[in-house]
């Protein structure tokens, strides 16, 4: 991505964990890459500067690896707080963030792996203003001037504010 806006015009900083698959990819491009481990409750360094879009696709950083346990995911105190550093400290305003979710493991049912995006971080974007989509398990956040985001407030429905989100690609019936 960071090579496509360049070629547009725009100047781009990708994250990443390091590999040197990508490093290698990433100097053959002239791309610069910035080698940070996204984690919860964990503020991203300076990047040099802030950015008018901040994308981020097919999010693996969300889940807590301990060990060889797998699917545990971050909480929506963990969205809150990361969404929190982009604004404050990542995000030009005004400006937008978007990012697209990966489907995380919810169990088996039938001996089947039953997988879903993100309630918590869709719920707490929608809360926040963000058009979500749980049919594409996208967010976009525009963001007109500095702000907190915030968890819902105690005794209301995290889930209230999917009324605003994009139906279904199938013309609104279920799948």
């Amino acid at each position: 991505m960071p090579f496509v806006c360049r070629f547009y015009g725009h100047h781009a900083v990708g994250i990443d964990v390091a590999d040197a698959f990508y490093e290698g990819l990433a100097a053959c491009l002239g791309v610069q890459r910035t080698v940070v481990r996204v984690e919860a409750q964990t503020p991203l360094p300076d990047l040099g500067g802030r950015f008018d879009l901040i994308t981020a696709c097919d999010i693996a950083f969300n889940e807590k690896r301990e060990g060889k346990t797998r699917g545990l995911y971050w909480s929506r105190e963990d969205w809150q707080f990361f969404l929190n550093d982009l604004v404050a400290h990542q995000l030009r305003t005004p400006g937008t963030i978007y990012l697209k979710l990966n489907k995380e493991a919810r169990g088996r049912v039938l001996g089947i792996d039953r997988r879903a995006y993100s309630r918590d971080a869709l719920a707490l974007a929608a809360r926040n203003g963000a058009a979500v989509s749980r049919w594409r398990g996208t967010i976009r956040l525009g963001v007109t001037e500095p702000r907190e985001i915030r968890l819902s407030l105690s005794g209301e429905d995290v889930f209230t504010g999917f009324q605003s989100c994009s139906s279904p690609p199938n013309g609104g019936r279920g799948i």
